[in-house]
C-alpha cells in the first residue's frame, strides 16, 4: 500500500489588470484597491497492489478568490471551487493481458461577485468512465481497444438551451516494432449527443539507427467539441460555436552524440473552425480555417557540472479562411529559450533567457503586440539529505511587455521554498 498528502496555499495583493491607457473598449475598468487573490489546495491519493492487480484513489480540492477590475457585467470578484476524484483498478487475468478501468468526477463552481453582491453563478460537472484492454500478441506485437464515456452537465443563473450532453467513444491501437522499425496504427470513432458522429486515427513510423540516430513520420486527424465554457460562459461563451477538426503531418530526426543530444521536427496542421478567443466580442469564436506550420529544435548537452539546453520554435500560423493570409491571433512566429545549471556541490545555479517574437491580438492584424524577452534565475541548496531551500527571480530585468493588448504581465517577482525530499521506500 501506499499514500500521498499533498497541501498548498498561494496569496498575491495583485497588480493592476490593465495599463492606465487602456480604453473601456479593452474591457478594462477603474482601477480598485481590493485586487488580489488567494487560494487554498489539498491533495490526497493512495493505492494498494495486489499479485494481479492494483488499485489507485486520488482526490483534489481547490478553492480560490479573485479580485480584479471590473464592472456590474463582468463582476469585480470572482470565486472559484474546482474538485476531482478519480479511481483507476488494474487487472492480469492473463500474462498477455492488462485490463484498467477508470472513472472519475470533477467540479468547476464559479459564483460571480460585484461590489459584494453575489452577480451570477456557473457550475459544470464531468463524469466519466474508459476501459482498456491490452494485449501482448509476440515480443514485438502489442494491441489495446477499449472505450470510454463522458457526461458533462451544466447549472448556472442563466438558462440554456442545453444542460447536458454525452460523448461516447471506442478506439483501437495497433504496435509493431520489426527489427529497427516502429509502426502504429489506431483509429477512433466518437458519437456526441450534441454534434454527431466523428471519426480520427492516425499512423506513426520510425526507424532507428541504433541509439545515435532516429527519424518518424506521423499523419492523424483530430476532432475537438467545444466545452461547456466554450459554449455558455457568461460574458465570454457562444452557444453557436461548432466543433474543431484538424489533419496534421509530421517529420522528425533526433540522434544523441557523446554529452549531446539534439532533435528538428517539422509540421503542418490544417484546421477547420479552430476555436479562439476574439477581442472584438470578448469571447469565444470559430475561424473557419486556419493553417500552422512550424519548425521546433533543440539541443541539450550535459558536461560533468555543467547542464544546457536551447530550444527554438519557427511558427507560420495562418488564417486561410475569411481574413486570409493574416496571422493568427496571440501566436508569435518565433520562441527561444536558454536554460543553463550548474551544480557546485551542494548549490546549484541556474538561468533561463526566454525570448518571444511579436504577434497580433486581433484577426485582422491590425492590433500588434510587442516581442519581449524574459530572464529568470534561481538556485538549490541542499541543507541536509532530506531539505533544500530554493530561491527564485523571475523577470530578473522587470520587463513590462504584453502577451494579451493593454494587460499587464508581472513585474520582478522573488519566490523562496523550502522542500523536504523523504525517503523513498
Amino acid at each position: 500500500a501506499w499514500y500521498n498528502v499533498c497541501s498548498s496555499g498561494l496569496y498575491t495583493t495583485g497588480l493592476p489588470i490593465c495599463f492606465a491607457n487602456a480604453p473601456l473598449t479593452a474591457n478594462c475598468y477603474t482601477s480598485t484597491p481590493q485586487q488580489g487573490f488567494w487560494s487554498g489546495s489539498a491533495a490526497l491519493s493512495g493505492g494498494y497492489r495486489w499479485a494481479n492487480a492494483s488499485a489507485t484513489l486520488d482526490f483534489l480540492r481547490a478553492d480560490g478568490d479573485t479580485r480584479y477590475d471590473g464592472n456590474i457585467f463582468s463582476g469585480d470578484e470572482s470565486r472559484v471551487l474546482q474538485q476531482a476524484l478519480g479511481g483507476t483498478l488494474t487487472l492480469r487475468p492473463l500474462a498477455p493481458l492488462t485490463i484498467t478501468l477508470t472513472a472519475g468526477q470533477s467540479l468547476d463552481r464559479s459564483q460571480q461577485y460585484f461590489s459584494g453582491t453575489p452577480d451570477g453563478f456557473f457550475n459544470t460537472r464531468r463524469d466519466t468512465f474508459s476501459w482498456l484492454n491490452q494485449l501482448s500478441l509476440t515480443p514485438g506485437q502489442k494491441f489495446l481497444a477499449g472505450a470510454d464515456f463522458e457526461r458533462d452537465l451544466i447549472a448556472s443563473d442563466t438558462d440554456y438551451a442545453g444542460h447536458s450532453r454525452n460523448d461516447t467513444g471506442v478506439f483501437g491501437l495497433y504496435q509493431w516494432f520489426p527489427g529497427h522499425q516502429e509502426l502504429q496504427l489506431s483509429g477512433r470513432y466518437d458519437h456526441n449527443q450534441q454534434f454527431g458522429d466523428h471519426y480520427t486515427g492516425c499512423a506513426r513510423w520510425a526507424y532507428r539507427w541504433g541509439d545515435a540516430l532516429r527519424v518518424t513520420a506521423s499523419y492523424g486527424t483530430a476532432f475537438k467539441a467545444p466545452t461547456f465554457n466554450d459554449l455558455y460562459f457568461p460574458f465570454f461563451g457562444d452557444p453557436t460555436l461548432r466543433p474543431e477538426t484538424s489533419h496534421s503531418t509530421e517529420v522528425g530526426l533526433n540522434g544523441r552524440w557523446s554529452f549531446l543530444s539534439w532533435a528538428i521536427n517539422g509540421y503542418q496542421t490544417q484546421i477547420n473552425d479552430l476555436i479562439e478567443y476574439n477581442p472584438v466580442t470578448f469571447g469565444a469564436a470559430n475561424i473557419n480555417r486556419a493553417r500552422i506550420r512550424g519548425l521546433e529544435t533543440q539541443l541539450a548537452a550535459h558536461l560533468q557540472e555543467w547542464h544546457a539546453q536551447v530550444q527554438v520554435t519557427l511558427l507560420d500560423p495562418r488564417d486561410v479562411g475569411v481574413n486570409y493570409g493574416e496571422l493568427l491571433p496571440r501566436r508569435a512566429q518565433y520562441t527561444a529559450r536558454l536554460d543553463l545549471d550548474r551544480d557546485i556541490g551542494e548549490l546549484s545555479v541556474g538561468a533561463t533567457l526566454f525570448e518571444s517574437g511579436p504577434s497580433f491580438e486581433d484577426p485582422a492584424n491590425t492590433q500588434r503586440l510587442g516581442g519581449y524577452g524574459t530572464l529568470d534565475v534561481r538556485a538549490a541548496w541542499r541543507l541536509q539529505s532530506r531539505w533544500e531551500l530554493q530561491a527564485l527571480l523571475k523577470n530578473a530585468l522587470n520587463r513590462d511587455y504584453e502577451t494579451a493588448l493593454y494587460y499587464n504581465q508581472p513585474g520582478r517577482s522573488a519566490y523562496l521554498t523550502l522542500r523536504y525530499l523523504p525517503v523513498k521506500s
